[in-house]
């Protein structure tokens, strides 16, 4: 007997024997060998390997099953080389009489599938996996060899140097080889699913089938983990022939199983201890470091990545279909899937609410108890990503459903309820998807804070996370206001904007929130087009953030509030004034002063900003139905500065705060323009959603009335946020120029009655900030140029002890008055450019002693000269780019007036680069007036 036949005896005498001791990779490598080798078929031997009762026997574990996999994929790479030196040796006469590469591997592939043809379906399943995988790395490799990075192949190269592609593509094969594994995969359906196919609990049914099954193991989610690996190489269309529904279900159990259904954490306060140095400590032998060891070692964790991407597949596939027949049916499972992924996000909040590791730092931990932290930390984060491929794959399809077909209703069983159902009857939509998207990432917005929050730009950013949350508000905001959509959430909100009155102790130098008029309710024009669906979330959002202030440690309440005010920032466009007075202020009242926590102190201030961007934008659209004529040619209407959407402002700036959170909104994000201010500018994302799915464009109804009592208010506010360590400059100047931009646009009225001709809101904010900087440099040098009046002694008087009265801050002051001119109608540029030179020209605050403050270690002559080339550069930009077409031409004749004795206080610098871009600037303005004129 050869030495090959004696293997291969042996071989079959181990696998005939259930309790062989022969190690799993000999056994592989051997089967691997001889399936390769065989002669003159391969074909028994596939079919004695997965009817061997070493494999079938029990208990079948997944280790088994990936032996015979990787001996299948490993047999294909060992079979296409031998063949590919057998070929390179052939002469080419030789070639002629003698079946190509391609066609010698069709031919032994077909062999083998004959062989795994009525074996057991999880085996087979297995074998077909290897056998697919080990045909697209052959495939990969032939398309580009030197690329390929195993051992052979780098022999190869150092032997006979760069390898050239080789021709080879069996489609008849593998197309086999792809049909066998999705029979298998439906065999395996059909034997192990019975209780999802059933579509009932049927808890009786499920421990009858348990008694026959092994025990300890789980044949469905092994061979899921199978299938995961080979199914993306399959073509879309066939899969559209297994039944979607009942795989998406078994595919989400399957998840839920990797991570315990939620639970993993549910023992930890059981199993923690404090050290003599009172330090936190689990012991490895507690039944929750037992139960993280069995989710690592797990070969669903493991695989987990796989079966996201399978489950995503599916989802895909659901609502691709182009049959509309069984629409219902399929959006009703990735509803239900969805629904499952959230409730299991529910448990794990719940339970780390509760767990010590919340709430310590990494310090705090013991050494032997920070391997177990990290591995918490890192399931946290696999689930996180679980539920972002998932739940993307079912709402970027969503999209493209059309709205009639995806009609439903939301509704709420009590006041006091906090979750939002949709009712067996009714077919689930987009906007449903996309809200059981947000409650589950809200859910998990403690793992979430771990990247930076949702609202994070830096390179090691979440992306994938962005998306998945930007989507999903994009689709909410555009969610369809039908007769049929109706929500149970009663108005019985307080009067007062603020949910809690206690919340404005914050800052005891400001009033409580505004209370507004109980005559303003919701709309103000009538007609509104708000999203129902969007003040649902939103209330909903608010009031679950009341009740969760006693729960969890400080830093899960920033993170919750933190998503929370992200949401609401880019729902504000399609909110109504009601929702807006009565929930959203108060959400962001708190946290306006409060800078402890980055994000949810930017996330507040820019919510803010986009009720002031959503009420400018509302009046300008609302002016522009009415004649231009009816109007001074100052106003905004009449060709004045359109109202920018202060929110895409606010948002470019955060991008430019160095050391801080990085902000993102890249749909929203828009350059400023200095074309006619008529011109229409950028608007969030979600604005344009409406008009992809064939819906109008949302509008908000904002009382003029609220926001005129929100302006002084916040104007204060972002004074008082400009001191050290706050809102940085760039933040600030952007701030205030929106802001003053938005107290402009209410200046008149939509119907045009109680037109304000002197923009006296407008106006109060320059005042403001002119009455500080005087104030804080009264409270610096109270001998200094304003003593001869009398007036600097009373200043520093009733200047605040806390007051940041640096050169500093008075400078981000003096260059936020600059930014805000090209806000300004031309009714009020010219007082307003008038206060910026005497800013600039005058003398630098001294101190009691006469000398000039300086907090930096240049030379004084230098500090003073840097801030005054500074404000000098700041003014000279905001006239040639910021301010419209309309006031450019006054803008450049008053720089002309004034540009000698700007440049004489800069320190005598050149001028010339300054009026070259005037001149051009001029130009093209006197060209337009002239066009205008002949037209």
């Amino acid at each position: 007997m050869s030495g090959q036949d004696r293997g291969y005896t042996l071989l079959l005498n181990h696998l005939h024997n259930p309790n062989t001791i022969l190690a799993l990779q000999t056994i592989q490598g051997a089967l691997s060998h001889h399936l390769s080798t065989l002669s003159p078929l391969p074909t028994p031997l596939a079919a004695t390997a997965i009817s061997a009762p070493y494999f079938i026997s029990q208990p079948l574990t997944y280790d088994k099953l990936n032996t015979l996999s990787r001996a299948f994929r490993h047999a294909v790479h060992l079979r296409f080389s031998a063949l590919s030196k057998e070929e390179a040796k052939r002469g080419r006469l030789e070639g002629l009489f003698k079946q190509s590469l391609s066609s010698a591997m069709d031919t032994w592939v077909k062999d083998i599938v004959r062989g795994l043809q009525g074996g057991d379906p999880v085996l087979r399943l297995a074998s077909c996996n290897g056998l697919l995988l080990g045909i697209e790395d052959v495939h990969q490799h032939a398309k580009n060899p030197n690329n390929d990075s195993s051992s052979s192949s780098s022999k190869q190269k150092e032997e006979n140097g760069e390898t050239t592609p080789v021709r080879f593509d069996i489609p008849g094969a593998r197309g086999l080889v792809e049909d066998e594994d999705i029979v298998a995969l439906a065999e395996v359906m059909d034997a192990y699913a019975f209780s999802f196919a059933s579509g009932a609990s049927a808890h009786g049914v499920e421990e009858w089938e348990k008694e026959f099954q092994p025990a300890g193991q789980d044949l469905l989610s092994m061979a899921l983990i199978f299938a995961s690996q080979s199914f993306p190489l399959i073509p879309q269309d066939k899969l559209k022939v297994l039944p979607l529904p009942i795989l998406s279900q078994i595919l989400t159990s399957t998840i839920c199983a990797t991570f315990k259904s939620g639970t993993f954490l549910s023992s930890v306060s059981a199993s923690v201890t404090l050290t003599p140095d009172n330090r936190v400590h689990i012991s490895p032998s507690s039944a929750f470091a037992q139960t993280i060891h069995s989710i690592k070692t797990s070969p669903l964790t493991a695989s987990i990545s796989s079966i996201a991407r399978f489950t995503a597949n599916v989802l895909a596939l659901l609502l691709d279909l182009p049959s509309s027949s069984h629409m219902d049916e399929h959006m009703r499972a990735v509803q239900q899937c969805l629904e499952s992924l959230r409730d299991m996000a529910k448990k794990v909040e719940r339970d780390w609410i509760s767990t010590s590791l919340a709430s310590v730092s990494d310090d705090e931990i013991a050494p032997d108890t920070k391997a177990l932290s990290k591995s918490v930390w890192s399931i946290l984060k696999t689930l996180l990503f679980t539920i972002i491929m998932v739940s993307d794959s079912a709402l970027s399809p969503s999209v493209y459903i059309p709205p009639p077909a995806i009609v439903t209703t939301v509704t709420s069983s009590s006041i006091s309820s906090t979750t939002m159902t949709t009712t067996a009857h009714q077919v689930p939509s987009a906007s449903s998807f996309a809200l059981e998207t947000l409650h589950t990432l809200s859910h998990l917005a403690f793992v979430i804070s771990q990247f930076g929050g949702v609202t994070s730009t830096s390179s090691t950013g979440f992306k994938e996370l962005k998306k998945t949350f930007y989507l999903a508000l994009d689709i909410l905001a555009s969610s369809p206001s039908s007769p049929s959509s109706s929500t149970s959430f009663s108005s019985s909100a307080p009067s007062s904007l603020s949910s809690s009155s206690s919340l404005s102790s914050s800052s005891s130098s400001f009033p409580p929130p505004i209370t507004p008029p109980s005559s303003e309710s919701g709309s103000e024009f009538g007609g509104s087009t708000n999203s129902p669906k969007a003040e649902a979330y939103v209330e909903e959002v608010c009031r679950a953030l009341k009740a969760q202030k006693g729960e969890g440690n400080v830093a899960f309440r920033q993170a919750k509030e933190a998503f929370a005010l992200a949401s609401i920032e880019q729902l504000v466009p399609v909110l109504g004034d009601e929702c807006i007075r009565n929930w959203v202020w108060g959400v962001c009242y708190p946290h306006l002063f409060d800078a402890s926590h980055r994000e949810t102190f930017e996330s507040a201030h820019s919510t803010v900003l986009a009720i002031f961007a959503c009420h400018a934008q509302q009046q300008q659209q609302q002016l522009q139905q009415q004649q231009p004529s009816q109007y001074p040619p100052s106003h905004p209407s009449g060709g004045g500065d359109s109202a920018e959407c202060m929110l895409t402002w606010f948002n470019k700036v955060r991008s430019m705060s160095p050391g801080q959170q990085l902000r993102d909104r890249t749909a929203a994000e828009s350059d400023r323009s200095s074309s006619s201010s008529s011109e229409s500018r950028g608007r969030p994302n979600m604005h344009t959603r409406n008009n992809r799915r064939g819906g109008r464009p949302k509008k908000t109804t904002i009382s003029t009335e609220f926001v005129k009592m929100l302006v002084p208010f916040y104007a204060q506010c972002l004074v008082d946020n400009s001191v050290q360590g706050k809102l940085t400059t760039p933040q600030l100047r952007m701030a205030y120029t929106a802001l003053v931009r938005s107290a402009c646009a209410s200046a008149t009225a939509p119907d045009g009655v109680g037109y304000d001709e002197t923009y006296s809101l407008a106006w109060y904010c320059v005042q403001l900030l002119l009455n500080t900087m005087d104030r804080l440099a009264a409270a610096t040098n109270p001998a200094g140029t304003d003593s001869g009046k009398g007036k600097g002694k009373g200043r520093a008087a009733i200047a605040r002890q806390e007051d940041d009265t640096s050169p500093d801050r008075v400078h981000r002051l003096q260059l936020t008055l600059i930014s805000a001119l090209s806000a300004l109608p031309l009714r009020l540029l010219g007082k307003a450019l008038e206060e910026a030179y005497k800013v600039i020209v005058a003398v630098e605050p001294t101190t009691a002693s006469g000398t000039i403050e300086s907090t930096t270690t240049l030379p004084l002559s230098a500090t003073t000269t840097t801030r005054k080339r500074e404000l000098v550069e700041a003014l000279f930009s905001e006239i040639l780019e910021g301010v419209g077409d309309r006031e450019k031409e006054f803008a450049m004749s008053w720089w002309y007036e004034h540009r000698h004795a700007l440049l004489a206080v800069t320190g005598g610098i050149e001028g010339s680069h300054y009026d070259g871009e005037v001149e051009e600037a001029k130009a093209v303005t006197e060209d337009m007036a002239d066009e205008v004129a002949s037209s």
